[in-house]
């Protein structure tokens, strides 16, 4: 079994902002992801902190019920993000095996990139783009 994970670098604008009190994230959530709803798990003492989205190596081997454990410890200094990929886990509980002719390397190499831009927009609320 391969695993991976990917660390979102934060927005320049956010290292140049005040110091703020750290602000928990803890939230689990189907997201509209590659035309289909996608489980992801989000997870940190600091939602200000580097994501780090971990890539369970997929389809039908998510690790998501054994990430508390896996990663304890590491919430303090990351935001942790586990994703039920198409084809595993509660992505696949709700999908079926409808979408196994969508189950191609472009199609999952898209989700991934969904689900970046997906953290990225909600790891820094505060953070304004322009």
């Amino acid at each position: 079994m391969s695993l991976a994970y990917l660390v979102l670098p934060q927005a320049a604008a956010a290292q140049a902002s005040p110091v703020r009190p750290p602000e928990r994230i803890n939230q689990e959530m189907f997201v509209p992801i590659g035309g289909i709803d996608q489980w992801i798990t989000i997870k940190g003492n600091d939602r200000g902190n580097p994501v780090v989205l971990f890539l369970h190596g997929g389809p039908g081997d998510a690790l998501s019920p054994f990430a508390d454990a896996m990663f304890m410890g590491w919430e303090k200094d990351f935001t942790i993000v586990q994703w039920d990929q198409r084809g595993a886990g509660r992505t696949y509980g709700k999908s079926g095996r409808s979408i196994e002719p969508t189950m191609t390397v472009e199609r999952m190499t898209d989700d991934g990139i969904e689900v970046a831009q997906f953290l990225e927009a909600i790891a820094q609320p505060s953070v304004r783009r322009s």
